[in-house]
């Protein structure tokens, strides 16, 4: 029985796994072909849709993201743009119930209300952390909240703010301390 066992198995031919197929594009890149990207080639460095976007789109998104020669990163920029595009419906007014003071206080800008397939939203451009995007629900019905969610992701961003909301967690404050202190002459050897 044994025997028989190992003639069988001498007969089967033994099988390498395949080697990885690797490929030289143009600009002398090199990649892997694999079932997920048969043609790297091809999708390096292509340009953008010419889609002609509404002026409201543009004020709320900005433009097409720019390649970054990253084949990976440029698609998946990309692929979010226009899902952002396929969602939005338009600008939507400015609610009532807004407290524009509140925001001005904390170095939030003028707001853009926005209405997308999934709801309305708000997004300050010239926040003092940078960009920040909310849901407009939690805008008018926790400021605080909202502002403190955008402070830390500037903070988490090695931003230095100089003031902070009281929602802001302890680990992050001290995050921030660090962000604003200048480094010394040793760490900058």
């Amino acid at each position: 029985m044994r025997l028989l066992l190992l003639l069988a198995l001498a007969a089967i031919p033994a099988q390498l796994p395949a080697q990885p197929q690797v490929v030289t594009c143009d600009d002398g890149s090199k990649w892997t072909v694999s079932p997920f990207n048969p043609d790297p080639c091809k999708n390096l460095n292509t340009p953008l849709a010419t889609t002609e976007y509404p002026i409201d789109f543009l004020l709320v998104h900005g433009g097409p993201p720019q390649p970054t020669g990253n084949s990976f990163a440029d698609r998946v920029a990309r692929v979010q743009y226009e899902a952002k595009y396929n969602q939005f419906v338009g600008l939507a007014p400015e609610p009532d119930n807004y407290n524009a003071a509140y925001y001005s206080n904390w170095g939030f800008g003028p707001p853009l209300w926005y209405e997308t397939k999934y709801g309305n939203y708000v997004v300050w451009k010239d926040a003092l952390g940078g960009e920040c995007t909310s849901v407009a629900t939690t805008a008018i019905l926790g400021p605080g909240v909202t502002v403190a969610r955008c402070q830390v992701r500037a903070i988490r961003g090695g931003q230095c703010l100089p003031l902070l909301q009281a929602f802001v967690p302890n680990a992050l404050r001290l995050q921030n301390s660090k962000n604003c202190t200048p480094p010394t002459q040793a760490e900058v050897e």
